[in-house]
């Protein structure tokens, strides 16, 4: 699966736009949308943050935010760990 494919996929599963998706939005159900997005394409082979940063259109430091708040919210969030499941299968 291309990262285009994944990208559209997730934002398809999740039911949230790419306009939204690359919002300044901080509504609670955007913010996990962009660390899943960020947590799905960081599993893709040879992927790098910077290229994850292009992709959802932020920077590296902010993709590197995400990917700890997702392992964060993996670990303690029953809802959260639904929503990724939902992506992934």
């Amino acid at each position: 699966m291309t990262n285009e494919m994944l990208y559209q996929k997730v934002l398809k599963r999740l039911g949230v736009s790419e306009q939204e998706l690359r919002s300044c939005c901080r509504r609670q159900g955007l913010v996990d949308a962009r660390c899943l997005m960020a947590a799905a394409l960081m599993k893709q082979p040879l992927m790098t943050q910077k290229e994850v940063a292009r992709i959802m259109g932020t920077n590296q430091g902010t993709v590197s935010k995400m990917l700890t708040r997702h392992e964060s919210l993996m670990s303690v969030d029953a809802t959260y760990r639904m929503k990724w499941d939902k992506i992934n299968n």
